[in-house]
């Protein structure tokens, strides 16, 4: 439905719509004297913001600053009613591309052509008018150009205008996020984000020519993505024109629309000349003069460089841009030292893509900043599309409001505890989604210098690649380019070198300067495509070992100069005594350019030295609301100081206003005085802490630099406790380090509660020894409030735990349940504190407990658990949780007696029971794995999977990666119990690669241990053996019983496939006494009797007799381990000879293995009757039986 456009704005009343652009809508409209006018009005959206505002306005002073018969007047500019706007001309008239549009069966005489040619001529000249006042349009075509009743061409709209004096980030008159220019007008160099000059005016005017004549488009196609394709990749059409033409266009004409800049005519003004040659010589009375090419002026500017070099890494991106379009999607880190290039690159892939109709985000960290995740929140913004939060993304709103605020709900609060850094990958899993969900259309996102992003960014991307691109296909996903200074950053490159290095989808591009051809092209890009003499060249190539960057900057430093000169064709540069080195890679600007900088304060006025004084100690938050509020200026006077700023190239514009480089900053802050340098930081302090909430870091700076250490450390801590909440561990600790430096007494918390919170930003980050180091003494002190000391012995347990050091853990954990006993409270919120620090110590415990397993372990665990009951309960009366965890608990014990398995499930059942009515959360999940699990230890497998496969979709609903890889083992255990052997191998591979990603050394021994036994019984040895080789060490750093024992597990089963039953025996026997002694688990010790049994029956039938008769009454009735207990009894009584009996009894174990659908079993079972019958000759159909159960073993 079309918006009704108003009836009055200001003095105007409105009569029609005219136009709508990127910024405003024209008008037509008449003012209080009844004269028609058009009205140019800023969007509403737009006129709130005040940069968006200005811009427009110094549009309107542009163009009442211009006086050409070929341009249209402007006459007052307004600003009422939240609208601003300015009138000008109305040109009543008709644009050029329907003035000259032929009807059906039209034919154009010559006197069409000779006026066409006047009017590109009239054009050609009012664009030269621009270009000497240093103004670009970038929006040439036929739509903005009217022919008046006069004869006169009017050029319109300079909505997308900017000065060509700084072309690449232009000083803009238009809204920074617009298209610059319409697709099929658009030259080359715009499109692949090169940069606009005049250059790329002449393109355009080319286009209008060829348009006009030929009477259509140079390239023309439905999808404007398209247009850009071809006009990037396709020769011109040849010039076949429909409107005669003089002898001569044509060839013009294919200059104007050269691919490179620098063959196309050097100015309009020159085209201009060219045109009048051809209409004067037209009539073929005379001769057409020749345009004299003059020689080229001293260099006062340089032109945007075309892309130069760069073969092998264009070809890379260009065939995953393919691949990403098809649906597949890859990443790759682009390496090499400051000043190479590699911005430049991700820049110019940005704007390929977007050609291709690929979305394109280009992202960089603000150097300096220490804003957690600054890295992804605009990637975040760009995945939210509309606000709009994809149902798989749900369930990580309340965490990812952390980072997205627009996303908080009222009264929402975050749910995960400081001292549990696993949650952090619950936010992480909701980024890859929310990401992925955006990605589903072709999509590649560009990360420039990553080197400068804080930690928890450089987490998060590492989790990405780990999780998402581990397949060769990495289907739907985006193509993901990384830039990175690799000299100064090695561990990050490390890092993701092996991370490539386990990827078919990624690729590592290291970048070198340029070579001395390539230098030369890049120069002479840089003088227009003039010749520069060697003995110069090379001074240059030397100078900066072919870096483009600073190549740019010493020619820069030229112009300023004057040192470029014109001598013999071809330039010199005239170089000073005193040469400095650019060689040495540091991102300090050399000692030339710094003096060039200085150069540039120059004559500056103190209202210009003091925006520019507080840009710099503003640095990465420089914003220009921040300036005007800073200085006290009105938006306009500060405006166009900014921009003079930027024309002098002290600052640069884009979005915003920055610092042009950090050796600008460096200069500026060097000529300001410490005492003067302190008030402004004090200033800006104080401001920033008004208003940039998140950015407490920056103002502990600022406070820190004023010479304010009390009101620095405040901020400090805020920020230190900001970085926790959103789990950006790293950042956390370098904040509380900066108040571990501030004199004590003015540092915002005591010495205890500073190391406190140290140890629990050291123990998310990973730093458990550092962390040990701080909760020793903690856990040691006397403290007022009991409470503090429960907690910090909590601590104390896990960060022992997370070192493998179980015994100090168990220790640590002991002494905080024996004190929590003690505490008693009839303050209920104080009660209630002791209570949850007693469950979390208990489930702590607990864990421990089960891994250490000590001499009486099971009773000490059962007493433990029972107590963790009765807090549970306590806690949350009539709970559904509580009494399914009790009911878990009482499964567990009845585990215990293995006649009692019975009594185990029906416990099991009434936990789950209690489970149907919660609502998914991460308690019942764990609630449910625990259930799933000890249904397997009952041997029902069947439930058990079923159980488990539940609970890993609502793991995935949920995206709870910590919870993923316990469920993974489970899952593993009961498909090998099943005898889905593939299967359970592909669960085991799935959580040692989720285990080491998390970080999680115990788990991932783990599963270390299930992939060995798994791969052993595919008959994988090689990988068996490796798997064992790396299970070893983690052995060693966990000296805990449970460890002992699924690494002995692993072993049996390594020796089982290999053959070497006489050493099976041995470790199977002394780890079935063992587990005897200390009264095990029957699973543990059952599981280790029958690879005994088994392994002895193979080596010696006979000395198998006693293990025999022993086993016989434990497998009884236990599902898991009878059908193999009989099937070995059958192997020894067919080694005795009693061939009867043995059959008889297979034959029931290969039935009841058909029965129950166990795929081992079936495959064991066949196989040996197949060997027994083979003398026989019976033997084929089962040996056709084996071969299909293995084909079910492999999951096939």
């Amino acid at each position: 439905m079309t918006t009704p456009h108003p009836t009055q704005i200001g003095a105007f009343s409105i009569l029609a719509l005219l136009g709508v652009g990127g910024m405003g809508k024209v008008y037509l409209a008449r003012d209080s004297q009844g004269k028609q006018v058009a009205l140019k009005v800023l969007l509403p959206e737009l006129t709130a913001a005040t940069l968006d505002r200005l811009r427009f306005e110094r549009e309107f002073d542009i163009a009442s600053q211009m006086n050409h018969p070929g341009l249209v007047s402007v006459y007052e500019r307004s600003f009422e009613n939240d609208l601003c706007y300015y009138s000008m001309e109305f040109v009543q008239g008709v644009d050029l591309g329907r003035h000259f549009q032929a009807t059906p069966n039209q034919s154009f005489s010559r006197q069409v052509g000779q006026e066409a040619l006047g009017y590109f001529i009239q054009l050609a000249d009012a664009l030269h008018y621009l270009h000497q006042h240093n103004i670009i349009h970038r929006d040439l075509k036929t739509e903005n150009v009217l022919v008046d009743g006069l004869k006169q061409v009017r050029l319109l709209d300079f909505g997308l205008a900017c000065f060509h004096k700084v072309a690449s980030k232009a000083n803009r008159i238009t809204s920074p996020g617009m298209v610059l220019g319409t697709p099929y007008a658009m030259a080359p160099e715009q499109i692949v984000g090169d940069g606009a000059d005049v250059r790329s005016d002449i393109y355009s005017l080319g286009v209008m020519i060829y348009q006009v004549f030929c009477q259509r488009l140079p390239f023309e196609a439905p999808d404007p993505m398209a247009v850009l394709y071809q006009i990037l990749n396709q020769p011109v059409p040849t010039f076949k024109p429909e409107i005669p033409a003089p002898e001569g266009l044509g060839e013009l004409v294919s200059q104007l629309l050269s691919k490179e800049p620098h063959a196309r005519p050097r100015d309009a003004g020159e085209v201009k000349q060219r045109l009048e040659a051809m209409a004067a010589g037209w009539n073929g009375e005379v001769e057409v003069p020749i345009v004299a090419v003059l020689a080229p002026e001293p260099v006062r500017r340089l032109v945007t460089p075309r892309f130069i070099g760069r073969r092998q890494e264009q070809a890379w991106f260009e065939k995953r841009l393919t691949e990403v379009m098809e649906g597949r999607g890859g990443w790759g880190l682009v390496t090499g030292p400051a000043g190479v290039g590699k911005s430049y690159l991700l820049q110019h892939w940005a704007a390929a893509a977007k050609s291709h109709a690929v979305t394109a985000v280009k992202v960089q960290p603000v150097s300096g900043s220490h804003i957690p995740y600054q890295l992804w929140t605009p990637i975040l913004r760009w995945a939210l599309h509309e606000q709009v939060v994809p149902q798989s993304v749900l369930p990580f709103v309340p965490t990812l409001s952390l980072l997205l605020p627009e996303l908080a709900q009222p009264g929402a609060e975050s749910f995960a505890p400081l001292d549990d850094p696993l949650q952090r990958y619950h936010l992480y899993e909701g980024m890859a989604r929310l990401i992925l969900h955006r990605a589903q259309k072709p999509s590649v996102l560009l990360l420039d210098q990553i080197h400068d992003g804080d930690p928890a960014s450089l987490e998060f991307l590492h989790y990405f690649l780990e999780t998402r691109y581990y397949s060769n296909d990495a289907l739907k996903l985006p193509l993901i380019v990384l830039a990175l200074n690799g000299e100064e950053h090695s561990n990050e490159l490390d890092i993701l070198r092996r991370l490539s290095e386990q990827q078919s989808s990624s690729k590592l591009l290291p970048l070198t300067g340029f070579q001395l051809n390539e230098a030369q092209q890049f120069l002479e890009s840089l003088l227009d495509h003039q010749v520069v003499h060697p003995e110069t060249l090379r001074f240059l190539h030397h100078e900066t070992e072919g870096k483009p960057l600073y190549l740019q900057e010493l020619a820069r430093l030229g112009v300023e100069g004057e040192a470029w000169q014109w001598r013999e064709g071809c330039w010199h540069f005239r170089t000073p005594s005193g040469t400095t080195s650019w060689g040495s890679g540091t991102l300090r600007l050399p000692a030339r350019l710094q003096a060039a900088l200085r150069k540039r304060l120059e004559g500056l006025g103190e209202t210009e030295l003091e925006v520019l004084r507080m840009s710099a100690v503003l640095g990465p938050l420089l914003a220009f609301r921040h300036l005007q509020a800073l200085c006290g200026m009105a938006d306009r006077p500060l405006y166009e100081i900014c921009a003079l700023l930027v024309q002098r190239r002290l600052l640069q514009e884009g979005t915003d206003f920055e610092l042009a480089s950090q050796g600008t900053a460096d200069v500026v802050l060097e000529s300001m005085s410490w005492g003067v340098r302190r008030g402004y930081h004090a200033r800006a302090a104080a401001y920033l802490e008004r208003t940039e909430k998140a950015s407490h870091w920056e103002v502990g700076q600022h406070w820190s630099l004023a010479g304010e250490p009390e009101k620095a450390g405040e901020s400090f801590l805020a920020a230190a406790q900001a970085a926790l909440r959103s789990y950006a561990y790293e950042e956390s600790c370098r904040c509380l380090q900066e108040i571990s430096q501030l004199p004590p007494l003015t540092q915002p918390l005591t010495h205890w509660e500073l190391e406190e919170l140290w140890a629990d930003a050291m123990l998310g980050a990973g730093f458990s020894l550092q962390a040990l180091e701080k909760l020793i003494p903690l856990s040691e002190a006397a403290d007022p409030e009991p409470i503090n000391s429960l907690r910090r012995l909590r601590k104390l347990g896990s960060a022992y735990e997370t070192l493998g050091r179980l015994r100090e853990s168990y220790e640590a954990n002991q002494r905080g349940l024996e004190r929590q006993s003690k505490l008693k409270s009839r303050n209920s919120e104080r009660a209630q504190l002791i209570l949850e620090e007693g469950l979390r110590l208990c489930e702590r415990q607990s864990r421990v407990l089960f891994l250490l397993r000590p001499p009486g372990w099971l009773d000490d665990f059962t007493h433990l658990v029972v107590a963790q009951m009765k807090l549970a309960i306590q806690r949350n009366q009539n709970h559904q949780e509580s009494w399914a965890q009790a009911f878990i608990y009482g499964g567990f014990w009845s585990l215990r007696r293995l006649k009692w398995s019975g009594g185990a499930l029906l416990s099991i059942n009434n936990a789950l029971s209690r489970m149907v009515g919660l609502p998914d959360s991460e308690s019942k999940a764990q609630l449910m794995g625990d259930s799933g699990y000890l249904m397997l230890l009952s041997g029902s497998t069947r439930k058990a999977k079923r159980v488990l496969e539940d609970t890993r979709d609502m793991l995935n609903r949920l995206g709870l990666a910590t919870g993923m890889c316990k469920n993974l083992l489970q899952l593993h255990a009961v498909c090998f119990h099943q005898g889905c052997v593939g299967e359970a191998y592909q669960h085991g591979c799935q959580a040692l690669q989720l285990a080491r990603r998390l970080g999680n050394r115990f788990e991932e021994a783990l599963a270390l241990s299930t992939i060995t036994q798994s791969s052993s019984a595919l008959g994988k040895l090689e990988a068996a053996e490796t798997y064992l080789s790396q299970l070893e060490p983690l052995r060693e750093q966990f000296q805990a019983s449970y460890m002992e024992l699924i690494a002995e597990l692993a072993h049996c089963y390594f020796l089982w496939a290999n053959q070497r039953y006489q050493e099976l025996v041995q470790r199977a026997t002394r780890n079935y006494e063992a587990c005897k002694a200390v009264q095990e688990l029957p699973h543990q010790t059952l599981h280790f009797g029958v690879l005994a049994l088994e392994g002895q029956v193979l080596l010696d039938p006979a000395g198998a007799t006693g293990l025999l008769r022993e086993l016989n009454a434990p497998t009884r009735g236990q599902r898991l381990f009878r059908p193999i207990y009989k099937r070995v009894q059958a192997m020894a009584l067919m080694s005795e000879g009693k061939r009867g009996k043995a059959f008889d009894i297979l034959g029931e174990c290969t039935r009841r293995a058909e029965q129950a659908g166990v795929p081992w079993e079936r495959y064991r079972c066949h196989g040996l009757l197949a060997e027994w019958l083979e003398e026989e000759g019976l033997g084929e159909h089962h040996r056709t039986e084996a071969a299909r159960a293995w084909k079910d073993v492999l999951n096939e």
